[in-house]
């Protein structure tokens, strides 16, 4: 998600050969799981096979597996804890798909001329509305907001586009959040699940003078 310059590449050039090289129980067990050859790892291997099984676990449960996962000295436990976040992850894709195919459809309901994308459902996962919010901007182009709705308080997750400062734009309108933190292409944040629709209609209203047709 980052470029793999200066200090970064440096970062994953010495990363990568500690993960070739490993003897941890855990990641040979999840290389096993896998299907991946320990000889081979590369920057796709890191960011769409090993990544998202250890990431996996903290986003529908704990990430406590995946840090025993990592730590185990015994063999026996690193092919179970490997077994159980691979399922998980088969779980977080099932469920993944499931809920971006409801969100695509939901957008495309109530697109019109809105410059921003902002939904909301009690069926999302906390977890996953960062991945929902990135699909949707793949599939629209367009800054997406997407929040897990609570009881009480809501959890909401942001992914912009290019030359539109999403951070800046979120912390414009504090009294909005409970709490809100990120970047210019990325933020998330938590608000009051009563005060949702003021949220999206003053959000909405408030994008159609700050993001151009650019």
């Amino acid at each position: 998600l980052v470029p793999l310059s200066n200090a970064n590449r440096a970062i994953v050039y010495h990363g990568i050969k500690k993960l070739t090289q490993t003897k941890r129980f855990g990641l040979v067990e999840l290389y096993t799981r896998a299907a991946i050859e320990s000889s081979r790892i590369g920057t796709y291997e890191i960011g769409h096979v090993i990544g998202p099984r250890l990431n996996a676990a903290g986003r529908l449960e704990s990430a406590m597996d995946s840090l025993r996962l990592l730590c185990t000295r015994d063999r026996r436990r690193a092919q179970a804890l490997a077994e159980q976040l691979d399922l998980t992850n088969l779980d977080r894709q099932r469920i993944m798909r499931g809920s971006v195919e409801h969100a695509i459809n939901k957008v495309r309901m109530r697109e019109g001329n809105r410059k921003i994308i902002i939904i909301a459902d009690v069926s999302y996962e906390e977890g996953i509305v960062g991945l929902i919010a990135s699909r949707l901007v793949e599939e629209f182009y367009k800054p997406a907001i997407v929040i897990a709705k609570g009881e009480k308080v809501s959890k909401g997750s942001v992914r912009s586009v290019s030359g539109f400062n999403i951070i800046e734009f979120l912390r414009s309108k504090p009294d909005l959040f409970i709490n809100v933190g990120g970047h210019p292409m990325a933020a998330g944040f938590s608000l009051d699940t009563a005060s949702l629709d003021s949220f999206q209609k003053i959000l909405e209203d408030y994008a159609q003078g700050q993001i151009g047709e650019d």
